[in-house]
């Protein structure tokens, strides 16, 4: 079950990816998970204009601090 969200979840960063900025209204985009997954898909979603919300079980852990 995992593995087939990780794919779907994987294809639509694709997709955002391929529509670029002007092929999609920026929008904030709340992930939920900073882990391998949210970070991956966060920083996709940055790079095409859009504003990222992450929630984390640990908001002060090193790795989340980087993501923000």
């Amino acid at each position: 079950m995992w593995n087939v969200l990780r794919a779907s979840l994987a294809a639509l960063a694709v997709a955002v990816a391929a529509l670029g900025p002007q092929g999609a209204a920026a929008e904030t985009v709340a992930m939920i998970g900073t882990g391998n997954v949210g970070a991956a898909l966060g920083r996709r979603f940055a790079e095409n204009g859009h504003k990222i919300v992450y929630g984390s079980r640990d908001p002060s852990a090193a790795d989340v601090r980087e993501l923000v």
